[in-house]
């Protein structure tokens, strides 16, 4: 019965198109590399739009990369500012979930109301990234210059 719970529980932090999933990640959780979400620390559910979590696929800029972007690789996370101003900072999905279906990049957010959408790239910029909600709790020494939200990369 363990091991059923403990399978059932990671396939909620493992999406079907992370190809970085490995086989023993449906049957025990071993590192930030198993998990396919971002957390949006300040989300909440008064500010309907801010992120909760979503996809990891996100990178800074207006070309989807063919990397997983703010999510490194080695599996040791990435504490992350996204400025609210997608105009001066503009972030977008990179190619490395869920690319067949959209060329632009897309992947799933999960919001502070607890609705969950597919967006991709242009959506996320324009209806997302403006409205997420700005962040008080910056680490010490690491509050950025401009209004951003704060989100964790595994």
């Amino acid at each position: 019965m363990a091991k059923q719970i403990n399978e059932e529980s990671t396939r909620a932090v493992v999406c079907p198109s992370d190809e970085r999933k490995t086989a023993e990640a449906f049957s025990t959780l071993r590192s930030n590399a198993n998990v396919s979400y971002f957390v949006g620390v300040s989300a909440n559910e008064i500010q309907a739009q801010s992120l909760l979590a979503g996809d990891r696929n996100l990178c800074g800029g207006t070309k989807p990369d063919d990397n997983y972007g703010f999510s490194p690789e080695n599996g040791q996370g990435n504490d992350v500012p996204i400025q609210t101003n997608s105009k001066t900072a503009p972030v977008c999905r990179s190619l490395k979930m869920h690319a067949p279906v959209w060329t632009n990049g897309a992947g799933n957010v999960l919001l502070g109301d607890g609705s969950v959408s597919t967006v991709g790239t242009l959506r996320f910029r324009s209806e997302f990234q403006p409205t997420a909600g700005q962040t008080t709790n910056w680490p010490v020494g690491h509050t950025p210059s401009a209004p951003s939200i704060r989100v964790l990369f595994p």
